[in-house]
Formats: C-alpha cells, sequence, structure tokens
C-alpha cells in the first residue's frame, strides 16, 4: 500500500581546498517559505481531467529529504507544460519498495509510473513480466536512446529490450575530512587500498581498548550506517580485477578469485578493528547510531556522488571535506548506481505515464538534478554544458571517473544477485564462513536462479 505524499531540494557553495578537489561546508538549503511554495504550488494542480499516480521512496513532507521537496519540483514543472495532467505522489519506504510494486501489480492496483528505481530492481521486475518496454515507445516517438549512455542504458535491459528510462546515475568517489588530514600531516588522499589502510591507521584515535575514531575501514556488515560507507564488495571485487557474471549473462562468477581475495582483504582490515561485532559497537558508542563520517567518527569513506552536499553538509554539524578517486589495488575502478522512471503493467493512465518518463529524463530536468543535487545526467552530452561541472568537487571527480565505471550485472534475478552477494560479505566479516566457503555458497544460489530463468526464456 502506498501513502500520498510530497517532496524537497538542496544547493550549495563549494570551494576547492588548496591541492585537493574539496568543498567548505557552505551550503544554501530550502528555506521554509521556498519549501512552502513548491508544496502551494503542488496544491494548486489539483483536479486536473487525468491524474496519474507516482511512487517513489522519499516525500516532499519530510522536511529533512531534500529529493522529496525536487521531485516535487520537477512534478510542479511537469504540471506546468501537460495542462491536462497532475501528478499524485505515492509514497513507500524504500525497504518495501519493489515488495510494494510488485504487489500493487500482481493485485491489478498498479501506479501509473514508479520515477524511482534503481538498476538493481529493473531487470528482476521485467523479468517477472511487471513492466512495459520503452524502446518500442521511444521510437514510435522519435525519442533517440542513443544520447542516453549505453552503459546507463544497459541497466535498464533485459532480453533486448528497454524497460526504463535512466535520468541520473552517480559513481563511487572516496571523501575524507580535511581536518583529520590536516592533523595528521597528510596532504593528498590515498590512490591504492595499501596507502588507504596505512593512513587510517595514522588517523586512529585511541580511547583505552577501544576506537573514539577510526581512519578507514572498507568493508562493513550490510544494513546499517558502517565505518565502510556505500561501497560493498561489487566495487572491491572490480578494483582487484574480478568479474561478477560472464560476458553473455549465463554464468556466475562472483567466486572468482579475485573477488575472493578482495573479501579476504576487506576481512583482514575489519578484524584489526576487532572485526563486525566491534563495528557494530563502534557505531552505537563513538558514531551515535549515525553515518559515522558525518560526525566526524572516521575519515575516509566511500560514497556515491552527492554525498558531500547532500548529506555533510545537510547535517547540523558538518565537517569540512574533500574528495578523490577510489583507491584501488589492481585495477582502477569504481560503480555507478542508475535511477530510472519505469512504467508499470496495468497502469490506468499508461499514455500520461509514458509523458512523464520522457519529461523525467529530459534535457531540462536532468540538469535540474545536476544544479540542484549534483546528480549526474545520462545525457553524457549535457556534462559540458552544467555550470557544476566545472565547479563542484563531486561533479568534477566523479564525471573524470567514469571511464572506469561498472553496474550491477543486469541478470533477470538482479536482486538476488545483491542479496546473496552482501550475504556472503556478512558471512566473511562475521567468520560464519570463510572468504571462499561464502562466495561459493553465493555462487551457487544465485547460479540455480539465473539457470530458472534461462530455463524459461
Amino acid at each position: 500500500n502506498f501513502t500520498r505524499r510530497s517532496m524537497l531540494r538542496s544547493s550549495g557553495k563549494l570551494v576547492a581546498a588548496a591541492g585537493l578537489v574539496g568543498a567548505t561546508s557552505q551550503v544554501s538549503r530550502f528555506s521554509p517559505e521556498a519549501r512552502a511554495e513548491v508544496l502551494a504550488k503542488a496544491k494548486a494542480f489539483q483536479d486536473r481531467p487525468v491524474t496519474i499516480t507516482a511512487i517513489q521512496p522519499v516525500s516532499p513532507t519530510a522536511t529533512s529529504d531534500d529529493y522529496g521537496i525536487a521531485f516535487q519540483e520537477v512534478y510542479n514543472r511537469f504540471m506546468d507544460a501537460y495542462p491536462e495532467i497532475g501528478v499524485e505522489f505515492a509514497y513507500s519506504p524504500w525497504e518495501e519498495y519493489t515488495q510494494s510494486l510488485s504487489v500493487a501489480i500482481g493485485g491489478g492496483n498498479a501506479p501509473d509510473v514508479a520515477t524511482w528505481i534503481d538498476d538493481q530492481r529493473i531487470p528482476s521486475l521485467a523479468a517477472n513480466g511487471f513492466l512495459r518496454t520503452v524502446n518500442d515507445l521511444a521510437a514510435a516517438d522519435g525519442m533517440d536512446l542513443a544520447e542516453i549512455d549505453p552503459v546507463a542504458l544497459s541497466s535498464n535491459t533485459f532480453a533486448g529490450n528497454v524497460y526504463g528510462l535512466p535520468y541520473y546515475w552517480d559513481d563511487r568517489i572516496f571523501y575524507h575530512n580535511t581536518d583529520h588530514f590536516s592533523e595528521a600531516g597528510i596532504t593528498t588522499p590515498p590512490t591504492t587500498w595499501q596507502e588507504a589502510v596505512a593512513m587510517g591507521e595514522q588517523l586512529d584515535i585511541k580511547d583505552g581498548d577501544s576506537y573514539a575514531r577510526i581512519g578507514y575501514i572498507p568493508l562493513s556488515p550490510a544494513g546499517g550506517p558502517g565505518a565502510g560507507g556505500n561501497s560493498y564488495l561489487f566495487l572491491y571485487g572490480w578494483q582487484n580485477g574480478g568479474r561478477f557474471v560472464s560476458d553473455d549473462l549465463a554464468t556466475v562468477t562472483v567466486n572468482d578469485p579475485a573477488i575472493v581475495e578482495a573479501l579476504a582483504w576487506c576481512v583482514e582490515v575489519s578484524d584489526k578493528y576487532g572485526g563486525a561485532e566491534e563495528q557494530a559497537n563502534f557505531i552505537a558508542q563513538a558514531a551515535r547510531g549515525t553515518n559515522p563520517f558525518l560526525t566526524g567518527s572516521v575519515s575516509m569513506m566511500t560514497q556515491p556522488t552527492g554525498f558531500g552536499v547532500g548529506s555533510v553538509d545537510a547535517s547540523e554539524a558538518p565537517v569540512n571535506w574533500a574528495v578523490s578517486a577510489s583507491p584501488y589495488n589492481t585495477t582502477p575502478a569504481t560503480w555507478s548506481g542508475v535511477l530510472s522512471t519505469a512504467l508499470p503493467v496495468g497502469s490506468q493512465h499508461p499514455d500520461e505515464a509514458w509523458e512523464l518518463a520522457k519529461f523525467m529524463a529530459s534535457p531540462e530536468i536532468q540538469t535540474y538534478f545536476a544544479e540542484t543535487l549534483a546528480w549526474i545526467p545520462t545525457r553524457r552530452a549535457l556534462w559540458e554544458t552544467i555550470p557544476a561541472s566545472a565547479t563542484d568537487p563531486e561533479l568534477i571527480v566523479g564525471l573524470a571517473e567514469f571511464s572506469n565505471t561498472h553496474i550491477r550485472p543486469p541478470l533477470p534475478n538482479s536482486q538476488e544477485l545483491w542479496d546473496e552477494v552482501l550475504r556472503a560479505s556478512d558471512a566473511a566479516l562475521y567468520h560464519q564462513a570463510s572468504p571462499q566457503e561464502a562466495l561459493d555458497k553465493a555462487n551457487e544460489i544465485i547460479q540455480a536462479g539465473l539457470d530458472k530463468y534461462l530455463l524459461n526464456s
């Protein structure tokens, strides 16, 4: 079930630190007046001849949700351009999003459009027959999908068809606390795993037998605000030259020796700080249950572009930060998440929903998201036209790293791939299994799930 809501935005002034691409904590948020103006305008668009329901896991009425207001502003612009169509928010929490969407579609109560759906979910939903194809709609309207980056578009492709229009992608970059670096006399960020671990040790602060501050941990258990940030084993597998699946998407290889080695390294670093259990204690105590970079409890962390302006600068006591490319072992690599608009099967207003999907992927809206949320457009032609691409440190580093980016393999059981890789990582971090044993088990489960789809295709 969905609750009806509306949404929010942020913008910022970012300053380059000497010798680094960085930022001071100076950011202009939506004022109460600006937020009220966006919401009031949304109310003025009520009672249209046709109202479509758009589902997303963000809310414009939550005062801490910049994404919510940004999306409401986008919907307001759409309703300005399409006076016959209204847009109603349908909110579903992120952890329930896929299930809510699947149940609604299967039960004949599909929302008209899903405007926030990531690359891990689209292949699975498409394989189960829950999404409409969009390549045929684009061709009929003369929309050139080649204007969208092919890597981003491939995340929405299943069995030769495209099932979503991507309007945003990010990549993982490396954030560090510039005050901590200055205190330790560190002048440049790490470029390799080994340098990251060594610098982390310089930045550690002990408090008896515990840590008051941790310099760097690459991987934390899933399900909470860990010291490892938003990284996961996918990133480290790629940075060690690993492959999670064959080129033809038929053979799962999450137990590739390079990925096993990457997980073993993550476990080794975690164990230096007491292991997964101590990481949890550290988050509860030193970091007070929140993202430890925001509290200055962790000095270095991998996060998606936009984390600085969207999370660090928005916190009550923002820290000073800078960004660089993610350190790697054998292979320079980063990892992109992709957000798209998809069209559920069974929509009551399919034509109007398609118009919103196209609007979300338009140059106007991708430019708005870039300048408002530091989101990277999937239309590469926009990169040089957006002023922020030359001034925003997260965009500068993020755009430079796209030549090294990867996406999660678009398997029909993509959700299972994600779940099992995280389970294997946790099993190794908690020493419930060796990295080899954990990834062998994950590989077997994912391959069995993939084989079922391949046999039925």
